[in-house]
C-alpha cells in the first residue's frame, strides 16, 4: 500500500484526534467546530480557512484551549495536504499552548496526531520506521483515559505497518481485540472500521480469503446502518480480495454492480478507482477490448474532474479522491494506440491541489 494510500485511510481519524467536541463546544458558531463539520464533509478548502480564521480569532484571547485547537488543526490540514514540516510547527505550538492551558485530554488527542503526522514522515519517501510515531502513542497514552477507539485504531495501523515483526504482530492483536471488544458491546461501526482494516492486513500477507471474509462481513454492517459510502469501498475490496484468489469472473461481477452503485450515487473517486481496477482485472482475462473501454472511461472522469474543479463547479474536496501514482492501468494498450489523454488528466487535477 502506498504512503498515499495509507494517509488517504487515515484522513478520518486525524483531526477529529485534536478536535474540540460538540459537548464542548461554545456555540454552532464556534469557528473550530465550524472546521469540524467541514472536515467530516471532506471539504477541506472550506476546513483550511476556517481553521485558519479560527487562530487569527483565538490566539490573542483569552482562551488558550481554544487557540491550541486551532493551532493542531492548522496542523492536521497541512498534512492533510502533505505539508508534514508545517504540520509539525503547528502541532509544537499547539502542544505548547495546551501544555499551558492545563488541559490533559486535549494533549492526549494531539499525541494521536502528532504519531500520525511521524508516521507519514517516515513513509514518505521510504519504508521508514516508525518509532517517533510509537513514542508519540506512548506519550498519549498518559493522558487518555481508558478505552479510546481513536486512539486504539491509530495504534493498530502504526504498528501494524512497522518493520518489526512483533510489533506487526501486536497491531495485528491489537485489532483481534479491538474485534473482540465490539461484538461484546454492540460497537458495529467501529467492528465494521476494524474489519475492514484487518482484511487489507490479511491481504497484504497474502490471507486473501480471509480479507474477503472480513470485507463481507463489514458490508453487512454498512448496508444495515446505511452507510452507502464505505458500503461501496468494502464492495470494491471484496471484487479485490476475489481477484488476487484469481475469482476473476466474480470479482468483474461485484466490482460492475459497485461500479453502477457509484455511478448513480454521484461518487467519483470510487467510480474512478473502480474503472481502473476493471480495465485490469478485463487485461488479465484476455478481453483487450473491454479493458481499453473502461480505460477510455477512466481517462474521460478524470478528465471531467479537472475540468468541474478548475471552473469551480466541482467542490475541491475530490482533489483529495485523485490518488496521484494509483494510475496503474493498462498501460501497454494505451501505449499502443498512442494515447496520453491520462497523463494531462492526472497532472492536472493534481496540479490544483
Amino acid at each position: 500500500m502506498t504512503v498515499l494510500k495509507r494517509w488517504l485511510s487515515l484522513i478520518p481519524t486525524i483531526l477529529v484526534a485534536v478536535i474540540v467536541l460538540p459537548s464542548m463546544a461554545i456555540s454552532q458558531g464556534d469557528l473550530n467546530v465550524l472546521t469540524t463539520n467541514a472536515f467530516r464533509s471532506l471539504s477541506f478548502q472550506e476546513a483550511s480557512r476556517l481553521a485558519q480564521d479560527a487562530w487569527n480569532a483565538y490566539e490573542s484571547g483569552k482562551d488558550k484551549k481554544q487557540a491550541g485547537i486551532a493551532a493542531a488543526n492548522l496542523g492536521a490540514m497541512d498534512a492533510v495536504y502533505g505539508r508534514l514540516g508545517k504540520a509539525q510547527d503547528w502541532q509544537a505550538e499547539a502542544r505548547k499552548i495546551l501544555s499551558n492551558a492545563g488541559d490533559p485530554s486535549l494533549l492526549g488527542r494531539l499525541g494521536v496526531a502528532e504519531a500520525l503526522t511521524n508516521f507519514l514522515d517516515a513513509h514518505q519517501y521510504s519504508h521508514g520506521e516508525s518509532d517517533d510515531a510509537i513514542a508519540n502513542l506512548e506519550e498519549a497514552r498518559k493522558s487518555i483515559d481508558g478505552q479510546n477507539a481513536i486512539f486504539d485504531v491509530c495504534e493498530a495501523e502504526i504498528l501494524g505497518n512497522s518493520n518489526d515483526g512483533q510489533r506487526v504482530t501486536a497491531g495485528y492483536m491489537k485489532y483481534m481485540g479491538m474485534i473482540s471488544a465490539c461484538e461484546a458491546s454492540g460497537n458495529s461501526l467501529l467492528l465494521a472500521q476494524c474489519l475492514m482494516r484487518l482484511g487489507k492486513t490479511e491481504g497484504g500477507t497474502g490471507g486473501h480469503a480471509t480479507a474477503e471474509r472480513n470485507f463481507t462481513r463489514a458490508l453487512g454492517i454498512y448496508e444495515a446502518a446505511g452507510d452507502v459510502n464505505q458500503s461501496m469501498v468494502a464492495s470494491r475490496n471484496i471484487g479485490l480480495a476475489r481477484w488476487k484468489q484469481k475469482k476473476l469472473e466474480p470479482s468483474a461481477e461485484i466490482l460492475k454492480k459497485t461500479l453502477v452503485r457509484a455511478q448513480a450515487e454521484n461518487s467519483p473517486r470510487t467510480a474512478l478507482l473502480i474503472l481502473n481496477d476493471l480495465s485490469m482485472l478485463h487485461t488479465a482475462l484476455g478481453e483487450s477490448e473491454e479493458a481499453i473501454t473502461h480505460d477510455r472511461a477512466a481517462d474521460d472522469l478524470l478528465l471531467s474532474i479537472a475540468a468541474d474543479i478548475k471552473s469551480g463547479k466541482c467542490a475541491a474536496r475530490v482533489l483529495t479522491y485523485v490518488e496521484k501514482g494509483s494510475r496503474l492501468t493498462v498501460s501497454r494498450l494505451r501505449i499502443e494506440e498512442g494515447r496520453s489523454r491520462i497523463e494531462g488528466g492526472w497532472k492536472e487535477a493534481w496540479r490544483l491541489c
